[in-house]
């Protein structure tokens, strides 16, 4: 019997433990500069202005980018911190520059993907796929 209470103890604690330490994130957390695999940029200032630089086109869909392009995406403007909507279930960071607009998704580590460390991406054709443009904190 006493066994079973400290088992129950111990699972309870770790439940409770698990659904406290997930916290959300914040926007001033992502202000800094982002880097690819490949070499592309993105800043992302404390004051909501960023900086992108040397975004693959064939990667990232941008609004008022002409797809046909080859060019590397750069750019400035704003971004901001989008909470999970009934659009979508994750975290975004939506920037707005003048080379157009495109979210990236907040992914973290964990079972819930709330947990630090924090990357940015955006998903490379069909979702399902898991194929990503993924941009890590320096």
């Amino acid at each position: 019997m006493c066994s079973k209470i400290k088992f129950t103890v111990v699972i309870v604690s770790g439940c409770m433990f698990f659904l406290f330490s997930c916290k959300e994130p914040v926007g001033e957390e992502f202000a800094g500069k982002w880097e690819a695999g490949d070499g592309a940029v993105i800043v992302l200032n404390e004051d909501s202005t960023c900086i992108v630089r040397n975004l693959d086109p064939a990667k990232i869909r941008v609004s008022k980018n002409d797809s046909a392009t080859k060019e590397r995406i750069n750019g400035a403007g704003k971004w901001e911190l989008i909470r999970p909507n009934k659009y979508s279930g994750h975290y975004c960071i939506y920037i707005d520059s003048n080379k157009g607009g495109f979210p990236l998704c907040v992914m973290g580590t964990g079972l819930t993907g709330y947990f630090r460390p924090w990357k940015l991406c955006i998903y490379i054709g069909d979702p399902d796929d898991m194929n990503l443009y993924e941009f890590y904190k320096k």
